[in-house]
């Protein structure tokens, strides 16, 4: 989400609104309009990871979670793919979601994995990941652009978490939990 969806929907709101619109009787800015999506998408991200957490010590199934958020990713992507003002209202909080809820739960997951001794290892490792995408999923983005435009740059991103969805419900169904329910 940081790599591509931070970088780039502020151009693809300002390509499809314009530079500001109406609401009411007020002219905002398109970029007031950016600050205040991707702000509120950071928060909803921020609650989405411990209730990703919370939601999969109870069921015990790990995987499972992480499947259901993958789906929610490539639906709001999909969605933001649009272009129309009601599906970027959904899509935006779906990708939020999506991302809080992966990022939480591959924590949790390195850290079910791991040995004892390599947690810190691991984790370190899945951050500096992160922080890798982060940084080149901008320049990534912007060379895509000019050869599929925006919408379909959405679209892609969409593709890809389909792709990791049928990643994780293979392992949905191959793993038992090694987490115990909390009932």
């Amino acid at each position: 989400m940081a790599g591509i969806l931070i970088a780039t929907f502020g151009l693809y709101l300002a390509q499809l609104l314009g530079e500001s619109i109406v609401v009411g009787n007020r002219l905002i800015g398109i970029t007031t309009i950016t600050g205040l999506g991707l702000g509120l998408s950071t928060l909803l991200g921020m609650a989405a990871a411990p209730a990703a957490g919370s939601l999969s010590d109870r069921i015990g199934k790990r995987w499972s979670v992480v499947s259901g958020s993958l789906a929610t990713g490539s639906t709001g992507f999909s969605l933001l793919a649009l272009g129309t003002p009601v599906s970027i209202l959904f899509g935006l909080p779906l990708v939020s979601i999506s991302s809080g809820g992966n990022q939480g739960l591959a924590t949790t997951l390195v850290g079910d994995l791991s040995p004892r001794q390599r947690h810190g290892r691991r984790l370190g490792l899945l951050y500096t990941v992160g922080d890798f995408a982060s940084a080149i999923g901008p320049p990534f983005a912007y060379a895509l652009i000019p050869l599929v435009g925006l919408s379909s740059l959405y679209l892609l991103s969409a593709g890809l978490f389909a792709l990791m969805l049928l990643v994780a419900l293979g392992w949905t169904i191959a793993k038992k939990p090694k987490v115990k329910a909390i009932r």
